[in-house]
């Protein structure tokens, strides 16, 4: 349940520098935007887990934030994004999460968080 306190004081865009799709639609962005190769490279991330929760941490940023987890692409939930999203989770943040539902791994293994870290996820589908 939440409580006065869980108040939401920040919104941030959260953008993850790749662009791995598993669809190819013809009206698509990342169709257009780039090639095969760049489709299939899955970037790694200049920071840690920890190191980005402690950059979020409710302390410095003055309050909770919702946090829009979203890569290039905008449709699939990385194996190495999962980490930086329990992190986000973890350190007390609301976080919504842009996929097209197709990483069933991914998710269900989401789905296994603890219930307070639960209701403080969202998937934008």
């Amino acid at each position: 349940m939440f409580k006065k306190s869980d108040k939401i004081v920040n919104y941030i865009e959260l953008v993850v520098p790749t662009w791995p799709c598993n669809f190819r639609c013809h009206y698509c962005y990342v169709g257009q935007h780039c090639d095969e190769l760049e489709r299939a490279t899955i970037q790694k991330f200049e920071y840690s887990p920890k190191q980005l929760a402690d950059a979020l941490s409710i302390k410095r940023l003055g309050g909770r934030a919702i946090i829009n987890f979203c890569a290039h692409g905008e449709t699939l939930i990385l194996p190495q994004n999962l980490e930086y999203i329990k992190s986000i989770l973890s350190a007390g943040h609301f976080v919504m999460v842009v996929s097209n539902m197709t990483q069933t791994n991914a998710i269900n293994d989401l789905l296994k968080l603890p219930a307070e870290h639960l209701e403080r996820l969202f998937f934008k589908c």
